[in-house]
């Protein structure tokens, strides 16, 4: 047992030491800056002393770790040498290791960095009295390690992270809403279209065999106009004997105003040729791609050029804004091609 108070003073110590940096280091990696650093601009002096941390935040983690790794080695050494005093060297050093590894790995690593994440900004609020004295008095020790790091980068010709994420970017937003300038739904706009520059077309067309289209080598003038007058939308694909075989696609009023002049009109005679897209793309290039071959629709086909589905604009605009109410693309519900 260890009878001298001062032995378990400096042990607690240490312990509490090696806490208090691991749930630092995370709270400052995972907190919201931009939370703390509007209530820096509202006068609190804990926010202020975070943003500064968060400021210098490469020295800070050096700091943090350095610090972090000290008192988990102090703790370990102390205790070594008070169990190797009362047990001798092996089983003393064999008690030491049993007792602070797995110690220090949960109670004083794994827990505080699980609750420094999920109280991140309460824990940087807090924290930051401490840790900008540490910083300023350990700065050397911080710039030595800085200096390695760069030299690291230099051999292995290391490139510098993006400082500003995306995830930075959904936080800013979160707190323009928070403090007002925007609402909930401009809020969720906005982040639904980060996260829509990253979908690709593959996530949003419809099935191939979902596809509402007109076999052309069946075209019949009276079975088209019936067609065409009761699926209600605005586009046609048209094919020539399979789906796999897409040949056109039918503007509907076009056709009306062809077939009001000449009633047995074949659409062969004023359909657009069928755009096609590889179901890699993204929603964005998806969009010029829209714009450039003025077109609504496009036909999705796999790495073989095998015709997997179909994408409208309007599944395109569904996945940013949500749905829209319009009918101008054959897609949707339970009808088939047959």
């Amino acid at each position: 047992m260890i009878d001298d108070p001062q032995t378990w003073v400096l042990l607690i110590l240490y312990f509490v030491a090696g806490m208090y940096f691991s749930s630092s280091e995370t709270a400052f990696m995972t907190a919201n800056r931009f939370k703390i650093r509007a209530k820096a601009e509202e006068g609190s002096l804990s926010a202020k002393l975070a943003t500064w941390v968060i400021n210098r935040l490469e020295n800070s983690i050096i700091t943090v770790v350095v610090f972090n790794n000290l008192a988990h080695l102090l703790f370990t050494a102390l205790l070594t040498v008070v169990l190797v005093n009362q047990y001798g060297n092996d089983t003393g050093e064999l008690l030491a290791t049993l007792i602070s590894v797995p110690l220090m790995f949960l109670f004083a690593e794994t827990i505080p960095k699980v609750l420094g994440r999920r109280y991140s900004e309460k824990y940087a609020l807090i924290s930051a009295f401490l840790l900008v004295p540490l910083i300023i008095i350990s700065y050397p020790v911080a710039l030595f390690f800085r200096g390695i790091a760069w030299l690291m980068k230099k051999i292995f010709k290391s490139t510098e992270d993006n400082i500003f994420t995306p995830d930075d970017f959904e936080h800013v937003i979160e707190t323009i809403e928070e403090h007002g300038i925007i609402n909930e739904d401009a809020s969720d706009l906005i982040i639904s279209s980060l996260e829509f520059s990253e979908t690709v077309v593959k996530d949003v067309l419809t099935p191939k065999h979902q596809i509402i289209a007109y076999d052309l080598s069946k075209f019949n003038t009276e079975t088209f106009k019936h067609f065409v007058l009761s699926t209600h939308f605005s586009r046609l694909p048209l094919y020539d004997g399979t789906i796999d075989k897409v040949v056109g696609v039918i503007l509907v009023r076009e056709y009306i105003k062809h077939y009001q002049k000449k009633p047995n009109i074949n659409p062969r005679a004023i359909m657009a040729k069928p755009y096609y897209v590889n179901y890699k793309i993204t929603l964005t290039k998806m969009i010029e791609g829209f714009k450039k071959n003025n077109t609504h629709i496009a036909f999705v086909v796999d790495d073989k050029k095998k015709l997997i589905g179909m994408v409208t604009m309007e599944d395109v605009l569904e996945e940013l804004v949500g749905q829209i109410a319009e009918t101008s693309a054959p897609i949707k519900g339970g009808e088939t091609n047959g």
